[in-house]
């Protein structure tokens, strides 16, 4: 529980900290919450119940995620002709490499351990997405994190440790 409530809270600072209400603004932070609800629900019908190995899990996972994708990108941003004018092989290139190699092998991962985790440790693991998405911003794409963000950054390190935390056992009665 507490890990729970210090991940939480390191995620409200992150998103919070340039003195904003937490409520979704965009399509996209309306597209992610449902996500994470979605995904909530898919965790604890993967542990109660997975049939499935995880490499077919991470394929109807892709082509889950591929259909809705190819339903909502005429709706949610014009197709980027430009870059694919102007580099149609290294556009293809970059997609596939980190479409199939990176994100196949991830998914496929996290298929495979979910069904073996709680769902909660799940998401505490899963909060980190956030962090190193943070990062790599700011590492990539010269984004400066304000003091809070990097406050919330810890607190969500810290519910990833409280959670791994070794427990000691219970004594028996």
């Amino acid at each position: 529980m507490l890990a729970i409530a210090m991940g939480l809270l390191g995620l409200g600072v992150m998103l919070g900290a340039k003195g904003e209400w937490l409520i979704p603004r965009s399509a996209g932070e309306w597209m992610a919450l449902l996500a994470g609800l979605l995904w909530s629900v898919a965790t604890t019908g993967m542990r109660v119940k997975s049939a499935l190995p995880p490499v077919g899990a991470a394929c109807i996972f892709a082509l889950g995620a591929s259909l809705m994708t190819l339903f909502l990108a005429p709706f949610l941003h014009r197709f980027p002709q430009q870059a694919l004018a102007a580099n149609p092989v290294g556009v293809a290139t970059i997609s596939l490499a980190t479409g199939g190699a990176w994100w196949a092998l991830s998914i496929a991962c996290l298929m495979w351990a979910t069904p073996r985790l709680e769902p909660a440790r799940v998401g505490i693991l899963l909060m980190a997405e956030v962090l190193i998405g943070a990062v790599s911003a700011a590492l990539l794409a010269g984004e400066t994190l304000s003091p809070l963000e990097i406050a919330g950054s810890g607190l969500v390190l810290l519910a990833g440790l409280l959670e791994l935390w070794p427990k000691k056992p219970k004594a028996p009665r």
